[in-house]
């Protein structure tokens, strides 16, 4: 038993120096991985970072223009980050968009693959690189990775405030410690948020029309240059504007610019919006001009009465349901840009009634002819008030061109129709 001390003493001895030794070799180990932690950080090669801009296409829905970040990873390859991706097959598209409520997301792509897709559907291609230390392209391109991860790719659209050409601002604005949002902010827009999109839509008339009608006056102001970069074209430029700093030397954020591609026959889109008061004006004394003529010989002859009723009927529920949508997308909806609109007073709701009374005027029926008389009084009453309010500074909204179209035929419905019931009663 006495001899069996010493061994049970060495194996104790033994098994504590095992744990000093162990022990020993985890703090080496942990010392060398804290040590070749940032050698392998700065053995990290910085990829070059360029915005692309992708001028207009031919669909209204592609006449804003696009950009998106490229991180040259390696020469002529690396990853095209796009903040405009959205699901344009789903089926709650329309519902979702009208409510406001779509989501676009962050996708990933090749260089090689986005420029097939913009340079095939003849879409200029831009490229500038942007002058980032290797420590900014490398967190620019980390956070771009965190960004694109499924769990926080998605974001609720705004056109004006938050969509692909804010978001590829906003990330390069981070990355350069907020040198962007400093020098934009300080310079003035060149041109209001209604006046940016109506230069961008003015080659497609309709969609020119509707965005002129459904943009209330919250898009009257005139944003500072910072705000204004929703357009990727005015992005692109404002970027040249921009200056960073590099070792106590202020120099320009943009380093380069090259064109990609040149879209061969594709004209640029217009600096301003066009003057079209004049078309407006011209388009709705033709239209009341027809609506009295109609009014007047409605009386003798049937075939007027029916044109006179058919045409109250169609541009009333056309008009009316305008309206409905206007006062719709005030209460319902988070289109901020469209609620508070005075087209509304353009284009009174109840005129939705002509989808009975103008059934009513094509029979020649008097109480028919009372009703259409009252809904085109009021209808030109509202549309004079929207005038007289322009005097006041509360209403500003850029919708003369609109009043000067509806006003002359409410006016012309309107005396037409009492014309023509006073020549029944006779």
């Amino acid at each position: 038993m006495l001899a069996s001390a010493p061994m049970c003493s060495t194996q104790k001895s033994q098994r504590s120096g095992l744990r000093r030794l162990t022990t020993l070799a985890a703090l080496i180990m942990a010392f060398a991985v804290l040590v070749s932690a940032p050698a392998t950080a700065a053995a990290q090669t910085a990829p070059r970072v360029y915005v692309l801009t992708l001028g207009p296409g031919d669909h209204p829905f592609f006449k804003f223009g696009h950009n998106a970040i490229w991180v040259e990873s390696t020469p002529g390859a690396g990853e095209v980050y796009n903040f405009g991706t959205f699901a344009f097959d789903s089926p709650d598209l329309i519902p979702k968009f009208v409510l406001g409520r779509f989501y676009y997301w962050l996708s990933v792509g090749g260089i090689a693959e986005t420029l097939w897709a913009y340079t095939s559907s003849n879409r200029t291609v831009e490229a500038q690189e942007l002058n980032l230390t290797d420590e900014q392209a490398l967190d620019l391109k980390r956070r771009l990775e965190i960004n694109a991860r499924p769990e926080n790719r998605e974001y609720l659209y705004d056109y004006f405030s938050d969509n692909c050409s804010t978001r590829v601002r906003d990330a390069i604005d981070t990355a350069v410690g907020g040198a962007l949002k400093r020098t934009l902010q300080n310079a003035p827009a060149l041109q209001t948020y209604r006046q940016q999109a109506l230069r961008l839509t003015e080659s497609v008339w309709w969609e020119y029309t509707l965005l002129y009608f459904a943009l209330s006056g919250r898009t009257d102001f005139t944003a500072n240059r910072w705000q204004e970069t929703f357009v990727p074209q005015v992005f692109q430029r404002a970027l040249r504007q921009v200056q960073v700093n590099r070792n106590g030397v202020q120099v320009p954020l943009v380093k380069s610019e090259r064109v990609v591609f040149g879209a061969p026959g594709r004209a640029p889109p217009a600096e301003v919006p066009p003057p079209r008061t004049s078309w407006f004006l011209a388009a709705g004394l033709l239209c009341a001009a027809l609506l009295y003529t109609c009014a007047r010989l409605a009386v003798n002859v049937k075939a007027f009465r029916v044109l006179l009723g058919a045409g109250l009927m169609v541009g009333g529920v056309v008009v009316g349901f305008c309206g409905a949508f206007l006062l719709f997308v005030w209460l319902a909806t988070n289109h901020t840009s469209s609620q508070g609109n005075e087209n509304i007073l353009q284009a009174p709701l109840w005129l939705l009634a002509f989808a009975v009374v103008g059934v009513g005027v094509m029979r020649g029926k008097a109480r028919a002819y009372r009703h259409a008389h009252l809904l085109l009084k009021w209808a030109m009453y509202t549309s004079l008030l929207g005038l007289l309010l322009k005097a006041l500074p509360w209403f500003r909204q850029d919708n003369l061109p609109l009043i000067l179209f509806f006003a002359p035929i409410w006016v012309a419905g309107t005396v037409g129709i009492k014309e023509l019931r006073s020549a029944q009663h006779r």
